[in-house]
């Protein structure tokens, strides 16, 4: 009896982890950025401080800056913020440095959650531009597109260049 009971379950379980997979299939995955980053929902409002771990236990963001309602050319601190013109609310976002930091992660805010694009650490070239970034959406299945709701915040969490005295 307990064979089968064993057995039953088994099947079941099975059956369901099948099912399971087939509806993840059919959930849209938000959009990558430009570079092929796939972005990782946070909720609430996250900054450089809550993503401490995510990438490396060990790392700690040595800077970060934060651009409230940032608009086309917004820039400080050698970041700059580029909105693409005539694209919906929340799209079309994107970034570069004057300097060579080494961007490590940018937060895009906008309604209740934030989007999250992890960098991988390139020791000799850094992450200095990505584009296509958005807020976080959700998917209209009766359309078939993406609602977005208006950029609040973006904040970046990088290590700055090194400083080299004049010679």
């Amino acid at each position: 009896m307990r064979k089968l009971l064993l057995t039953v379950a088994a099947i079941v379980a099975a059956g369901l982890l099948v099912v399971a997979m087939g509806a993840a299939a059919d959930v849209p995955v938000p959009p990558p950025s430009y570079q092929g980053i796939a972005p990782v929902v946070y909720a609430g409002n996250p900054d450089c401080k809550n993503l401490t771990g995510w990438v490396n236990p060990n790392v700690t963001y040595s800077a970060q800056i934060k651009f409230v309602l940032p608009v086309n050319g917004t820039s400080g601190g050698g970041m700059n913020v580029a909105l693409a013109a005539n694209t919906p609310v929340g799209t079309g976002i994107g970034w570069y440095v004057n300097n060579a930091q080494d961007v490590r992660a940018v937060i895009v805010k906008g309604g209740a959650n934030a989007n999250v694009y992890f960098y991988p650490a390139h020791p000799a070239t850094g992450d200095f531009v990505d584009g296509s970034m958005t807020t976080p959406g959700t998917f209209d299945s009766k359309k078939g597109t993406w609602k977005y709701p208006a950029l609040s915040y973006m904040e970046f969490c990088y290590f700055p260049t090194a400083y080299v005295p004049p010679s």
